[in-house]
């Protein structure tokens, strides 16, 4: 399967975040509340952050066939989120903000919530100061990709000395859990691997 068909079977959840100057409080992006909505359109979720720049809790609301499922304070705040057809919710987020300003060092969760607003998965890593100076403390998510046929989400981990590719953390929904971590693969090669569930290129164990 080519590139372009095997994109068509994805939605993106995500993009880039690049800043050209050090990483601070002035140059961190603004994260205003967003909403995101299932590819049916019958889950809909709102995150309300309580800090400009990602930090800290947020207020969500989730709404099913337009009714409330569900409304309340978190103690993070989603970066970026998709919304499955099941009305699963996968994302991440940096418990002291995208850039970390100001901060002791925080940490960078992947997350992932169930219909009735419970946690099914918080998985947390250490962030830290070894990228260069114009770069914020990895790691650093570049975005989402999530394909529902094979019940996978790809968390784009950028590099943050840019001295290799990006990785991608691949999950599982049905068992919320991470399965393996891609390396340093060519775009097809890598693409094609997660969706079939072959071990082809290069691999990490999971983290």
């Amino acid at each position: 399967m080519t590139a372009g068909g095997i994109r068509g079977r994805l939605w993106l959840a995500g993009v880039a975040v690049l800043l050209s100057g050090p990483a601070t409080a002035q140059s961190s992006p603004i994260l205003n509340p967003k909403t995101y909505s299932s590819p049916s359109g019958r889950h809909v979720l709102t995150v309300d952050p309580s800090d400009r720049y990602g930090g800290g809790p947020a207020r969500y609301s989730f709404r099913t066939d337009e009714r409330e499922a569900w409304n309340r304070e978190r103690a993070l705040t989603l970066w970026d989120a998709a919304v499955t057809d099941e009305g699963e919710v996968v994302g991440y987020a940096y418990s002291f903000g995208w850039a970390d300003v100001g901060q002791a060092t925080g940490a960078f969760h992947v997350i992932m919530i169930s219909p009735s607003g419970e946690t099914l998965l918080d998985e947390s890593v250490q962030r830290d100061w070894r990228s260069p100076h114009h770069q914020p403390p990895g790691p650093t998510a570049r975005g989402l990709l999530v394909d529902p046929s094979t019940g996978r989400v790809v968390v784009r981990i950028g590099d943050r000395g840019g001295s290799r590719p990006e990785q991608w953390w691949v999950y599982d929904l049905a068992s919320h859990s991470r399965k393996e971590t891609v390396l340093s693969v060519s775009e097809d090669l890598r693409l094609s691997s997660i969706l079939s569930g072959s071990r082809q290129g290069r691999f990490e164990g999971d983290a």
